[in-house]
């Protein structure tokens, strides 16, 4: 079972869709990195799988758990760190947890 699944995720702000069907798979016990320029939902998908922005499809399953429709402090408490574009490098954010 992956640590986090994301799947055919749909999300975004208000009218505006910014994440259009992203799969995302992590292996137990793995980091990642997510690499972009500004602009292409990076921090939303963080965002979402925080639950901070709502999943208009798709799914979300942290440790096999769905994670949608929770409070946010909910998945944050189980299994992440952020640093949107942090660490002196622009245009990076990473999500990670050691399980």
């Amino acid at each position: 079972m992956p640590a986090l699944e994301v799947s055919a995720v749909r999300a975004g702000y208000g009218r505006t869709e910014v994440l259009h069907g992203v799969d995302l798979r992590v292996p137990a016990g793995k980091a990642v990195v997510l690499l972009g320029p500004n602009g292409v939902g990076k921090s939303t998908l963080l965002r979402t799988i925080a639950g901070l922005v709502p999943v208009r499809s798709g799914s979300i399953r942290l440790q096999g758990e769905p994670v949608e429709r929770r409070p946010p402090t909910a998945a944050l408490s189980r299994a992440s760190a952020s640093s949107p574009k942090g660490g002196g490098s622009s245009g990076v954010s990473r999500y990670g947890r050691i399980w």
